[in-house]
């Protein structure tokens, strides 16, 4: 058997036999190994990935990204059944949330709904203090938040309008907010306050010249709108700085109107 010739790591200096024991292949070498033994090479394939590992990884997920999107399109369309309900459905699109990947859910859309809420009841004591915490520390989560409730309301501000509405008609929360704020208008310097409080305000948006012309714009778009309800709350508040008692409404107007208008149609009959 005959000797085995050593060849010395550029990295390292030291000398190893040249086998693929200790260097690794590179058919571009004349010897077809490395330059560097493998111990070099491992370290320097470590630091290299520290360095720029999220970028290699980024550059897979790019690559692999339209095979894993097409994998998963031909999965859904094939019949599926749920893995929790044991339920079959024909295909998954329409029946089983998306990933951010690309691909779905194991279970339905009914069986994940159903567990979360589940989850959430048996651990809402904990998962609400969590949120609050969260919104409370973080910036971010604050305006996510803050986004996510103003599109909630530009998409359901019909039906929330038509809801508070119906909820204020009740007798009972008439009555109640009327007492309310009796009791508060009696207090003693809430009036005082609560003037000083909207000038201070007015004279702030003001100072806003867009701020100032929106303000303009929809004043008078709702005096075009409702001329005759403002008109009967000028008359009412006249009426109280002259502490004249009573009051009435745009109803009470349009009935007498409309009294008097029947008793002279059959005067002329």
């Amino acid at each position: 058997m005959g000797l085995v010739a050593e060849k010395t790591c550029i990295k390292c200096c030291a000398s190893f036999p040249a086998t693929h024991d200790y260097f690794n292949r590179n058919n571009a070498k004349k010897d077809g190994l490395t330059a560097q033994c493998k111990p070099c090479r491992q370290a320097l394939s470590k630091e290299q990935y520290a360095k720029h590992g999220e970028k290699y990884l980024e550059r897979i997920r790019e690559k692999n990204a339209p095979i894993k999107l097409k994998k998963a399109l031909c999965k859904a369309r094939q019949p599926i059944v749920c893995n929790k309900c044991k339920t079959e459905y024909p295909t998954k699109e329409g029946y089983f949330y998306h990933k951010k990947s690309g691909g779905f859910m194991s279970p339905c859309i009914q069986c994940y709904v159903s567990n979360t809420h589940k989850r959430y009841v048996e651990n809402k004591e904990k998962i609400n203090d969590s949120r609050r915490e969260k919104l409370r520390t973080d910036p971010s989560a604050r305006e996510v938040k803050r986004i996510s409730d103003a599109n909630s309301y530009i998409k359901h501000k019909e039906r929330r309008l038509a809801k508070n509405a119906e909820y204020r008609a009740r007798p009972e929360i008439r009555s109640r907010n009327s007492q309310y704020f009796k009791n508060l208008r009696n207090k003693p310097g809430f009036v005082e306050q609560k003037k000083e409080y909207l000038q201070s305000y007015h004279a702030e948006r003001i100072r806003n010249p867009k701020i100032a012309e929106q303000q303009r714009i929809k004043s008078n778009e709702y005096w075009r709108n409702n001329r005759e309800k403002y008109n009967a709350h000028v008359r009412n508040r006249r009426a109280r700085l002259r502490q004249s008692e009573g009051f009435h409404t745009v109803e009470d107007i349009q009935k007498k109107i409309t009294g008097s208008g029947v008793q002279m149609l059959l005067v002329q009959l």
